[in-house]
């Protein structure tokens, strides 16, 4: 049996790209929310909503992407207090790289000069003890 396929055409449209990562995170697929957004135009006008009624809506539609694309100045506050947080994160980090090279080196020496310790406690001569069978 053949199974019976909708007539569907391709179709292409620029949409900014914060409304498209919206659209990502509410949506599986971007045709998926295109298609709904359509129908309920499609239902709008079916209904018979006056002119006035979809210039509102297209007016809440417009805002809402205005929204998307110039984020609003507290966002762009946090944006760069954050920057700065990172700033002041990578310099303490640069801090502690060169205080653990310093410990490094320190503990380095620490472990040579333990080294030599050990070698001057070992006696230099070792005497040959006699066979057991010669008493004098």
């Amino acid at each position: 049996m053949q199974q019976q396929k909708e007539d569907k055409i391709h179709i292409n449209v620029r949409i900014p790209q914060n409304m498209a990562d919206w659209i990502n995170e509410m949506y599986p697929t971007i045709s998926q929310a295109v298609n709904e957004g359509l129908e309920l135009l499609r239902e709008s006008r079916r209904e018979g909503r006056s002119t006035n009624e979809y210039n509102v809506l297209r007016n809440v539609v417009h805002e809402n992407t205005n929204q998307f694309i110039n984020p609003p100045q507290e966002q762009q506050k946090r944006i760069e207090d954050l920057k700065s947080h990172i700033q002041d994160l990578n310099a303490q980090l640069t801090i502690k790289d060169t205080q653990i090279e310093k410990q490094a080196f320190h503990i380095q020496s620490l472990i040579q000069e333990n080294s030599r310790l050990h070698i001057k406690l070992l006696p230099e001569n070792v005497e040959k003890s006699k066979p057991w069978w010669r008493f004098w």
